[in-house]
């Protein structure tokens, strides 16, 4: 009878720690995807960098120097990259075996690649190297991407830019190692400014998840509101409350104590 008395006092409160429970989860769950995102995305999309269209033909050498020797991002599908990093660049994405690229790797016109390790399942073994059969050609793997979550590096594939260069696709987009403005001089030195186009990237890659972010330090700031308004609801019928549950007590023939 207590019990039945206390639910249905407290049925509001109860529902309302209920739904703050389940909104802390999702919210935990949305910042913590955030943080795996910007592991991922390895500042790709902020402000130190510049997203292009390619439109032609354009040597890799020129390509390079357009980045002012710093870093590129050639894309061939959309899980498939074809990078390039210079000594001075700091780039890595997190690997689960093997090792990530280096700027000695871009020296020569191997055929290394890094992949997901979802894929890892298709490679196979050649004199202890593993290696991945991809469009006629065969490539040495030094290394699987992941992290201990699900994401979407467990699918991508990539290549050294040397040795997929001259069969990449030439109408793609391109991101550089350096701020927009600084390409688009580069681009007017080489005369090439008819052969690229700026790409706008709001919304798109980590961008788009900052965007989520403020919506999820809104719905965690609503959370505290409830919390604390349940918290002064509580204080609020404490005294009823205690009174009533003294009363159904004596009701039973039980003392206070």
């Amino acid at each position: 009878m207590i019990l039945k008395y206390v639910l249905k006092k407290n049925l509001f409160i109860m529902i309302t720690l209920l739904v703050l429970g389940f909104i802390t989860i999702i919210v935990s769950e949305s910042l913590h995807r955030s943080e795996v995102y910007d592991v991922i995305s390895n500042n790709l999309y902020d402000n130190t960098t510049s997203h292009f269209f390619q439109m032609g033909d354009v040597d890799l050498e020129e390509l390079i120097a357009i980045s002012d020797n710093t870093f590129i991002s050639k894309e061939l599908n959309e899980k498939m990259r074809g990078i390039y990093f210079s000594k001075d660049y700091t780039y890595k994405l997190p690997v689960v075996k093997g090792r990530f690229f280096n700027y000695n790797d871009f020296k020569f016109d191997n055929n290394y690649i890094v992949v997901g390790k979802e894929l890892e399942k298709y490679l196979y073994y050649e004199k202890s190297k593993q290696m991945l059969h991809f469009n006629g050609k065969e490539y040495e793997v030094i290394g699987i991407l992941g992290i201990d979550t699900k994401s979407m590096l467990d699918y991508v594939i990539l290549f050294n830019i040397n040795s997929i260069y001259r069969d990449a696709p030439k109408n793609t987009k391109v991101v550089f190692g350096n701020e927009k403005e600084m390409v688009l001089n580069n681009l007017n030195l080489y005369n090439s400014t008819d052969l690229f186009t700026p790409v706008d990237i709001r919304n798109t890659g980590i961008s788009r998840i900052w965007s989520a972010y403020n919506i999820y330090y809104i719905t965690t700031n609503c959370v505290y509101i409830l919390l604390i308004l349940t918290v002064i609801y509580l204080f609020m019928i404490k005294s009823n409350f205690y009174n009533c549950y003294l009363k159904n007590f004596k009701i039973l023939g039980f003392n206070k104590y």
